[in-house]
């Protein structure tokens, strides 16, 4: 499956007009019109109801939609990835940090762990301190940074 398809579906899913497509993506209106035809065929079903120069989406492109998201997303993610581990980074730690915490200690922690991890790469989210036990708990983020007690029982304090 060509992920120039995909980027062209989900742009024409989500104008409902492949002139508009076209312009978004600066294609030509035809070849928004094949990429949306050979991914048909592929997958042997229309994705739009076309009707008087109308289109809409047809009930396996609304299913179809939500796989090509993800789909492309994943793929991103993993064209990102690689190009952190080309840079040098073999992990990905995501911290949340109350917006107090990240004025006053932050620099310093990053610092410090970035000389001691070189092979780590840090994505830094700015949260609520309420909010912040919570995403650590779902999994969300690697480590939470609070000023607040926390009150799960499986998350550790220091």
């Amino acid at each position: 499956m060509d992920y120039q398809w995909l980027k062209t579906f989900i742009v024409a899913a989500e104008t409902l007009n492949f002139r508009k497509a076209s312009e978004k993506l600066m294609l030509s209106q035809p070849s928004v019109t094949v990429h949306i035809r050979l991914l048909e065929e592929q997958l042997g079903s229309k994705l739009f109801d076309r009707l008087n120069n109308r289109v809409t989406l047809s009930d396996a492109g609304k299913f179809f939609y939500i796989e090509a998201v993800r789909l492309t997303k994943d793929a991103d993610a993993s064209v990102s990835r690689m190009h952190a581990f080309s840079q040098g980074y073999r992990r990905n730690w995501t911290i949340a940090i109350s917006p107090l915490m990240a004025e006053t200690i932050l620099p310093y922690l990053l610092r410090t762990f970035i000389e001691r991890h070189p092979e780590v790469e840090l994505s830094i989210r700015i949260e609520e301190s309420e909010m912040i036990e919570q995403l650590v708990d779902n999994g969300d983020v690697h480590l939470g940074i609070s000023a607040l007690d926390a009150t799960f029982k499986t998350l550790n304090q220091s």
